[in-house]
């Protein structure tokens, strides 16, 4: 029989004499199977704890069952002599044990006449280059010079295209400077792009 904290919770808080009746009920139920008449708050009590019981008894009764029996001497792997070892023999449908040469000939060629016309590599444009086609754009020495540092890289991945950078650049400064008051505003965009 077992006993757990929850019985004793929960019968804790009886008076002392209906606390006895629950702790004779639980041990005669738990030893001797007999279940005790009893009334009121300990019957109630009593019918918690009871299915705690029966499913203690039924494993102890389980296990009385036995189960696998313990190895006391250590057996050793008795050979299985009803099995025979199977022993390879030579095949005789072979007329030949050298691998034959493959004869298949691949000769695929890729003829594929849609190459990517409008695939342009990227070269790095000169400040020149820069101000040729941006008349406007004043921060061009300082745009090849930083992209420059950067191998030409927008975050990890190679810039595509220069021009799309050259006109984001500018919408970046026009942005700055809509945000300074109206003093310095003028300034940074007369620095940025020409009148």
């Amino acid at each position: 029989m077992v006993i757990y904290r929850s019985f004793y919770e929960a019968i804790k808080d009886l008076t002392p004499n209906d606390q006895a009746k629950v702790w004779g009920a639980v041990f005669d139920y738990g030893l001797n199977e007999h279940e005790q008449e009893l009334e009121g708050l300990p019957n109630t009590i009593f019918k918690l704890i009871k299915p705690q019981l029966d499913a203690n008894l039924r494993k102890y009764e389980n296990g009385q069952k036995g189960g696998r029996p313990k190895n006391l001497t250590e057996t050793k792997a008795k050979p299985n002599h009803n099995l025979s070892e199977t022993k390879l023999e030579p095949k005789h449908n072979l007329t030949e044990s050298k691998p034959k040469p493959n004869e298949n000939v691949n000769d695929n060629v890729n003829v594929n006449e849609n190459e990517n016309v409008n695939a342009v590599c990227f070269s790095p444009p000169s400040v020149s280059l820069v101000l040729d086609e941006f008349p406007e754009f004043r921060d061009a020495k300082r745009f090849v010079d930083f992209y420059t540092s950067k191998g030409w890289k927008v975050g990890a991945a190679p810039m595509a295209d220069w021009r799309a950078a050259v006109r984001s650049w500018i919408e970046r400064e026009k942005e700055k400077a809509a945000q300074l008051p109206p003093a310095q505003r003028q300034r940074v965009y007369k620095k940025a792009v020409k009148d």
